[in-house]
């Protein structure tokens, strides 16, 4: 993929947001848009949507536990 790059979890939040975004500016898709909403950083702290934040930090640690298996298989 690339070469080991070591984040933040704030900077690993801000590049999941910048990749889905991403893939929003092509497809225009209504369900990513309102993801992304819910996903935006209020001024006062937090997500737009509180429980995003919870969800997201969950699929971080599974991600760092090895538990995701992203392989394509026939």
């Amino acid at each position: 993929m690339v070469e080991e790059i070591k984040l933040t979890p704030e900077q690993a939040y801000l590049s999941t947001f910048a990749f889905l975004e991403g893939i929003y500016r092509v497809t225009r898709s209504n369900e990513l848009g309102t993801l992304l909403g819910s996903m935006l950083l209020r001024a006062e702290g937090g997500t737009a949507d509180p429980a995003i934040a919870g969800e997201w930090e969950q699929a971080m640690r599974q991600a760092i536990s090895g538990s995701v298996d992203a392989r394509f298989e026939r």
